[in-house]
Formats: C-alpha cells, sequence, structure tokens
C-alpha cells in the first residue's frame, strides 16, 4: 500500500520536476520567432499591396543582352504594356528597329508581339527570312499566354504580386526562413513558397524591407533543384518608391542568361482596347485556334481561306497571294 502511495505521488511531482509543454525551455522563443514573421509577412503583403494599387497601368522599355550557350550575344529592346485587369502586351524588335512606326517586315531582323485583350491571346511574328512570310496566332484565353515569361517577371513580382497564376503570393503560401539575408550587398528578409501538393517548382525570394519591400533577389526550384535565378536592381520613383532599373536572369545550367537594362517607363499611362490587340498586317497568314483553320489577310481585311488540303499538301506563299482555294 504504501508503495502505491509512493508511485501515485511521484507521478503527481514528475511534471513539476521535468516541466510541461507549454514551458519546455525554448517553447516560447519559438513562438515567439513565429509570431515576429507573420507579422513581418502581414507588413510585406500591406506594402504589396498598396504598390500594386498605386500602379493601375504601366508602360516599360528595356534592352536586353543574351548570352545563348554557342550562339554568342544577341541584343534586342523590348516593350511592355500592362493594363488594370490582366492584359498585356509584349514587344521583342532589335536594336536598329526600336521606333514602332517602322515597317513590320524588315528583312531578316523581324518583331515578336504577343498579346492578350482580357479574353483573347495574340501572337504575331515578323519573317524570318526573304523567302518567309508572317505569322500570326489568336485564339480565347482566360489568362496570357506569356504569364510564365522570364522577361516580365521583375515587373509581375514588383507591381503585380498577387496575379495568377505568376507570382499568385500570399501570406499563406509563404514561409518566412531568415530575416537577415544578404542579397546585392543589403540585409533582406528571406523567404520561401510553401510545398504543394503535385507541384515540384518552389521559389525562393530576397526582399528588401528598407525599399518598400521590394524583391531584389528570386531563385527558382524544382524538385529542391536550383533551376532559374534572378536578381534586380531598383532606382526611386517619387510615385510608389522603387522601379527597376536593371536585373539580370540565368538558367542554373548557365547555358543562357539576359542583362537587362531600362531605357524609360511610365507609370498610370491610359490606354485603349485597341492597344491589348494585335491588328495583323496584310500578307500575314493566321492560324484561329478557335476556328480549327488558317488563312492568308489580304487588302481591306479580306481573308483567304487555307484548306486542310493546302494546309497537308504544303504550298507556296506567293500562289496564295495569287489564288483563291479550289471549292
Amino acid at each position: 500500500m504504501v508503495t502505491v502511495r509512493l508511485l501515485l505521488l511521484f507521478l503527481i511531482i514528475l511534471p513539476l520536476i521535468l516541466g510541461t509543454p507549454e514551458s519546455a525551455p525554448g517553447a516560447d522563443k519559438i513562438e515567439d520567432t513565429d509570431k515576429a514573421h507573420r507579422s513581418h509577412l502581414k507588413e510585406m503583403m500591406a506594402a504589396w499591396k498598396k504598390r500594386q494599387n498605386q500602379v493601375r497601368t504601366l508602360r516599360a522599355k528595356w534592352t536586353e543582352t543574351i548570352a545563348n550557350e554557342g550562339e554568342g550575344l544577341e541584343q534586342q529592346v523590348i516593350s511592355l504594356l500592362v493594363g488594370d485587369t490582366q492584359q498585356m502586351r509584349l514587344e521583342t524588335r532589335p536594336p536598329a528597329q526600336q521606333n514602332e512606326n517602322e515597317a513590320l517586315f524588315p528583312g531578316r531582323k523581324t518583331p515578336m508581339i504577343s498579346a492578350f485583350n482580357g479574353s483573347k491571346n495574340f501572337q504575331f511574328t515578323g519573317p524570318l527570312g526573304p523567302d518567309d512570310w508572317p505569322r500570326g496566332i489568336v485564339w480565347s484565353e482566360k489568362k496570357y499566354d506569356e504569364i510564365h515569361n522570364s522577361q516580365i517577371r521583375p515587373w509581375l513580382l514588383h507591381f503585380r504580386p498577387f496575379s495568377t497564376p505568376v507570382p499568385n503570393l500570399s501570406v499563406d503560401r509563404l514561409n518566412v526562413v531568415r530575416l537577415d539575408s544578404l542579397a546585392g550587398g543589403r540585409k533582406c528578409t528571406m523567404v520561401e513558397t510553401l510545398p504543394q501538393k503535385n507541384f515540384p517548382l518552389t521559389g525562393i525570394y530576397w526582399v528588401d524591407p528598407k525599399r518598400n519591400f521590394s524583391i531584389v533577389r528570386y531563385v527558382e526550384k524544382i524538385r529542391g533543384i536550383p533551376a532559374f535565378e534572378l536578381n534586380i536592381e531598383y532606382q526611386s520613383d517619387p510615385i510608389v518608391g522603387w522601379v527597376p532599373s536593371a536585373w539580370n536572369a540565368a538558367l542554373a545550367n548557365e547555358r543562357f542568361a539576359t542583362l537587362d537594362r531600362i531605357l524609360r517607363y511610365e507609370i498610370n499611362p491610359k490606354f485603349t482596347e485597341t492597344d491589348f490587340n494585335i491588328e495583323f498586317p496584310e500578307g500575314t497568314i493566321v492560324f484561329d485556334r478557335d476556328l480549327g483553320y488558317r488563312y492568308l489577310l489580304l487588302s481591306n481585311g479580306k481573308k483567304r481561306k487555307i484548306t486542310p488540303e493546302e494546309s497537308a499538301n504544303g504550298f507556296q506563299y506567293k500562289e496564295l497571294i495569287t489564288t483563291q482555294p479550289e471549292k
């Protein structure tokens, strides 16, 4: 009986000796750290939301130098329009053709244009050579086809952080790794996206609190292996505080890299619906995905349908211009 009493007494005083889980060493510190990280994330999101609301529309133009393994250096000029309801327009032109009023068919130096008007995607590519022809594609869609393009990632990260499907950032999707990680010589908050089921891609962001939580570095991983990195520099702006001024991007395998420098930008310019549509020039062969066929665009907006037989058998571009399909 005495032994039972001693055992019960021991069980009563044991928690007092060891301490309860709530009072375990370091537990309070961990909880405080979690609260601090959560508060920091909320402050970050508030700054991003304010900036996104400030910048309803955007026009930007910059130069890009491309280093592609085995192909040397290539330079181009890029223009971007961002509307207030997901509309976008991206144009890539060679440096010698920076005037948008120049002809769309400059021989081997050809523009590439893509646009999204909120419900349709448009793509245009000029002829790649003297015997080639201009091409266009149009189709209905709920998002911009180039939304994953690394060329526009700095602008999306800075001015459209909550856009879906990219970047699609939120408090619930991010985890603070460190509050004092260096990037570009600046003390930054390092955050990462939480893993998602059946989605192997994760992102790591270095955010500068002293520059209104601007993202200065981004690393993309696939199944834990680095695949892409982006480093962004900023210049001050009287309206929104900071705007990307230069950036470099590279694949982790070092086979492709770009160096970009801003030429000019405009915050909240006015756009019209036509800014986000592509009016294909005469002579363009257009593939309408919704209708499921191609046509040659003639003068006065007339269309010369290209039959499935002509597509299957091959065709001569010059013949299409002067003939009609067999009925």
